[in-house]
């Protein structure tokens, strides 16, 4: 644990103890409130390449939250299509490195927005009819371009 936490201090949060705060209250809210929607996405962004970004992504999703409660992703799709199954049943859903302009993003905007305030989402899988079910998902963005930062302030 100590090397997270050394490295989202000093890394992620560039030791600016405000958001190493904030980071860590957010994952935490995953765990400590799993009956309730964070109803605010979480930004990694870093102009770096290979900074940490997926390690912590992939240390809370995986060791804390558990792997079937974790869904990351770089194809947008999956989460924002029409058949979006992989979503169901989540606690963190991250998207990697996605690469979406501006344009794209702002496309997405109503739906993904949704996805991060509502209680409920609607799950289509191919062939079955659409359900509505309870959602309590959080969602994380990493990325090394300005697009998810200048939509998401």
């Amino acid at each position: 644990m100590d090397p997270i936490l050394w490295h989202t201090k000093n890394i992620i949060s560039n030791e600016n103890k405000k958001l190493h705060e904030y980071l860590w209250n957010w994952w935490a809210y995953l765990v400590q409130k799993p009956e309730k929607k964070p109803r605010s996405i979480l930004v990694l962004k870093s102009t770096l390449q290979q900074c940490g970004k997926n390690i912590i992504t992939d240390f809370i999703g995986d060791k804390i939250l558990g792997k079937h409660l974790h869904y990351a992703t770089s194809d947008l799709e999956k989460i924002l299509g029409r058949f979006n199954s992989p979503i169901q049943a989540r606690k963190l859903i991250v998207m990697n490195e996605t690469g979406m302009s501006s344009a794209e993003w702002h496309k997405f905007n109503r739906h993904l927005k949704s996805l991060i305030t509502e209680g409920m989402v609607s799950i289509e899988r191919k062939g079955i009819e659409t359900k509505r079910i309870k959602d309590f998902t959080g969602f994380m963005v990493t990325s090394n371009q300005d697009a998810p930062k200048n939509r998401y302030r």
